[in-house]
């Protein structure tokens, strides 16, 4: 797989955690200097989804910044995004034959076989999680920093760091060999959602 540019900052939208609307907390991010976008949302229906989707596009493509979809991997050529972001169940190799080798793919992955399986099906990057205890998964075990660098060391794919990411401790995941970090709620509940994002990409460099 070509390597493809990718910014050091991800950003995985949770509708439940927004302190604002998701389109006003996506706009504002973008326009703080965010530019890779992971539209996430499991309660909306495939129609309300790809609405949604549409409308996050054009945000995105405002600020020339790429948006990627979680999962559906059909909705993508139809909404205009950059590629999809698929969870563990899904085939990176299937979704790449039917999105082409130019679309973006990511994948989230919580062990040493599935970044292997990652790298060996044509995925772009990684997400490996959780590194450290999160809202969104509560009592979930984390991995901590010293079993994400081992992890991520072996990865020929390009890995980020997600899991109760903040700008205190984005530092301390690229030192462990993170390419870059994902994050939530540190920029959807935000009260500010771009200063929430201006102070992470300061972290994440």
């Amino acid at each position: 797989m070509t390597p493809v540019p990718l910014d050091r900052l991800y950003l995985i939208t949770d509708s439940a955690r927004a302190a604002h609307g998701v389109t006003h907390v996506v706009d504002e991010a973008c326009f703080a200097g965010l530019r890779m976008i992971q539209f996430r949302d499991k309660r909306l229906g495939d129609r309300a989804y790809a609405a949604r989707a549409r409308a996050l596009v054009a945000i995105a493509e405002s600020h020339e910044a790429r948006l990627l979809l979680n999962g559906h991997t059909r909705l993508v050529s139809a909404v205009g995004a950059t590629g999809a972001h698929l969870p563990s169940a899904q085939s990176v190799a299937d979704a790449r034959v039917d999105l082409g080798e130019t679309a973006l793919l990511g994948y989230s992955a919580h062990n040493r076989d599935e970044l292997a399986a990652a790298a060996a099906q044509g995925a772009n990057f990684v997400t490996l999680s959780p590194v450290f205890p999160t809202d969104s998964k509560p009592g979930a075990p984390s991995l901590g920093l010293e079993s994400f660098a081992d992890m991520a060391s072996v990865c020929p794919l390009p890995v980020y760091a997600l899991g109760g990411v903040t700008a205190e401790n984005a530092p301390a995941c690229r030192d462990a060999g993170a390419y870059g970090v994902a994050v939530s709620g540190a920029i959807m509940a935000a009260p500010d959602p771009a200063r929430a994002t201006s102070d992470l990409l300061e972290a994440a460099q």
